[in-house]
């Protein structure tokens, strides 16, 4: 039903588009398939393996790809989503059956997508909808970053292409009599303008980003006319136009565009420049916006309960030069850290912005060499005490541990504008994207589940199915057992429940399960920030009490081979990095790596640097306290649950 009202909502938004073509309106198909059919509908009717048997063309039959957007967030919405679009229009001078043609992205696939059953007559037009689901809308979406669109006769001659790279957001590529054109009002479903022939290029400065001791003036270079602005704003022809060099006395960021009537205005060019600024240690991470998306009446710090999404310029600086300047989007994340002062961002790659996805290795080799997202974490929670607890153990858990997803994280000093934000952690957003690269699959293929029973990605049928089963069997059976233990990866769901005990966090409901589709369930372990508090009666608090997020864990300590299991594994790991000299030798690493820009970001928000020593003490007290070792805690709650003698307690933990 939600497929059906989605193609009659599109059909009523295109309708009076296709009106105003010159010889009448175009058709537009019905689909009458289901959304859960659309895949097959794509493989049953859209595409074939070979090529059709199909009469010669007639004389006057031309068809051809009239105009196309790669990336649209403004024109022709569909129940408020924008899509690639790409008309077809009938330039020859007889009705022409469209089924008999194809549209593709590919030009080994060239019969990827077939068009519709319709007779497009001579000078209509018809406007395929490039979402990439199949069946009504084209199996493909176009990249404007390296993408060629083909239109393909059914016995594989093709008659048409078009290239979409480097088309600018929300701008269409259209033919015209004197060739092709760029339209920033694009016109589907009527004859293209005049148009413009040229997209100007970004303005260059004479002054490269970076940071300096001193002042200086910076001359900017560009086609057409340049305005300009120095408040981190995204500018346009209302702004300043660059008529002089430019005095730079203080941070801040200079953002350029070149603008001309005859021309698409060119993308914004942006140059971040910090003036005699403190001496850090850790890199520069820059976010320039319009001062009121943030701070004004509908800005995201201000507002900070609103889910806003706004429009932003990222610029790294490693070493004291640019590593990369990026649009994106910037937001607000988290819930109950909505409220505290130093917030967490996320800034989110879209093509609306620019490029849809940044390629950096932020987290080496073995991290994600391309990002669609990234989390900006304030430390959170933790932000006003150690600050680093959470980057902390999930580093020691990435040195130890390959059973688990945990974030990478990379310290920088974050700058909004021109203000100071302190020390934040660049770390990847626990997605689909993520968990596919820990499995090494592709996006599509993952299963992702937040908490107990909140989809967050693929399909939650057969997860569902395995937490009712584990409910309605007792897995004292090892037939039961042996069933849930084979759809589970045992050792992800172990450790998950290891690490977090030692490490004294009782949030139970930070927790993702993922899996490759037909593959085992993973655990991911996340928001470490109230850890090394509570000492006693953690593992018994995860797994005794009755809660949703539970359910597996207290189904599978019913087997006593999972039980034994468990055990050795949990003192395996007290052997390798869960003891006193590991975690001490961690906790001064990160003190030491920390203990010179701390002292900027305890003057922002705590006032006061010197608390922040203390409060590393206390990790350590968490560790060993005098005599009192954290490990002997431990062990002393596992003792208690699994009611394991002394000579046990020996023969597994030698203690």
């Amino acid at each position: 039903m939600k497929r059906s009202k989605q193609i009659l909502a599109l059909l009523l938004t295109l309708a009076t588009l296709l009106t105003l073509a010159a010889c009448g309106p175009s058709k537009r198909p019905v689909n009458t398939e289901s959304s859960e059919n659309a895949e097959s509908l794509e493989s049953a009717e859209n595409s074939v393996d070979e090529t059709l048997s199909l009469p010669p063309m007639q004389e006057g039959e031309s068809l051809v790809i009239n105009e196309l957007i790669a990336t649209n967030s403004k024109f022709y919405p569909v129940n408020d989503e924008y899509y690639d679009l790409v008309e077809i229009k009938n330039a020859g001078t007889v009705t022409v059956n469209l089924s008999d043609y194809f549209l593709s992205d590919k030009e080994k696939n060239l019969l990827k997508w077939r068009l519709p059953e319709i007779e497009l007559a001579a000078g209509e037009f018809y406007v395929a909808v490039a979402s990439g689901e199949g069946g009504d809308h084209a199996s493909f979406k176009i990249s404007s970053e390296k993408e060629t669109v083909y239109l393909t006769r059914g016995d594989g001659q093709t008659v048409d292409s078009l290239n979409a790279e480097d088309i600018p957001p929300n701008v269409s590529l259209g033919k015209t009599d004197a060739g092709y054109a760029f339209f920033d009002v694009p016109s589907f479903g009527a004859e293209n303008g005049k148009g413009k022939t040229a997209v100007l290029t970004a303005p260059k400065a004479s002054v490269e980003t970076g940071l300096y001791q001193q002042g200086f003036t910076v001359e900017i270079e560009g086609d057409g006319t340049v305005y300009y602005t120095l408040d981190g704003s995204k500018p346009t022809a209302d702004d300043k136009k660059y008529e002089s060099p430019i005095e730079i006395k203080r941070t801040c960021t200079l953002r350029a565009v070149c603008v001309d009537e005859n021309s698409i205005t060119s993308p914004v060019s942006s140059f971040v420049y910090h003036i005699k600024e403190r001496s850090y240690d850790f890199d520069v991470l820059q976010v320039s916006l319009d001062p009121a998306d943030f701070y004004g009446n509908d800005g995201i710090y201000t507002q900070y309960e609103e889910r806003w999404e706004k429009e932003a310029n990222l610029t790294y600086i490693v070493d004291g030069k640019e590593e990369f300047s990026v649009d994106c989007g910037f937001k607000l994340v988290g819930d109950g850290s909505r409220s505290i002062a130093k917030k967490n961002f996320q800034v989110k790659f879209r093509g609306e912005y620019g490029a849809s996805s940044l390629k950096y290795a932020f987290f080496g080799e073995d991290g994600m060499q391309e990002q669609e997202a990234l989390m900006l974490r304030s430390g959170s929670e933790d932000f006003n005490r150690a600050l680093f607890r959470d980057e902390m153990l999930n580093e020691i858990i990435t040195e130890n541990c390959d059973t688990l997803l945990v974030q990478h994280y990379v310290p920088v000093n974050l700058y909004v504008n021109d203000e100071y934000f302190g020390i934040y952690f660049i770390k990847e957003r626990i997605n689909e994207q993520f968990a596919a690269h820990f499995l090494g699959c592709k996006e599509d293929d993952i299963d992702l589940i937040k908490t107990r029973s909140e989809l967050e990605s693929g399909d939650i049928s057969e997860w569902n199915a395995l937490l009712a089963y584990i409910v309605s069997h007792d897995l004292s059976d090892d037939g039961a057992y042996e069933f849930v233990a084979d759809k589970l990866n045992l050792e992800s769901i172990a450790d998950w429940y290891i690490f977090r005990s030692y490490f004294g966090d009782r949030d139970s409901h930070n927790i993702r399960y993922f899996r490759q589709k037909d593959g085992k369930w993973y655990a991911s372990l996340f928001d470490l920030d109230w850890a090394m508090n509570t000492q006693e009666g953690v593992l018994t608090n995860l797994v005794t009490y009755y809660r949703s997020d539970n359910i597996i864990m207290r189904g599978l300590l019913q087997n006593d081979n999972f039980v034994d299991y468990y055990l050795h594994r949990l003192n395996f790991y007290l052997n390798k990095c869960l003891n006193d000299d590991y975690m001490l030798n961690k906790i001064n690493e990160f003190q030491n790596l920390f203990s010179n820009d701390i002292v900027y970001d305890r003057n922002v928000w705590c006032r006061n640097s010197k608390r922040w020593s203390s409060y590393v003490t206390q990790l350590k007290e968490y560790i060993r306290s005098g005599s009192l070792s954290r490990t002997d805690i431990l062990l002393t709650d596992i003792q208690k649950l699994f009611r394991l003698t002394n000579d046990e307690m020996y023969e597994i933990f030698n203690w």
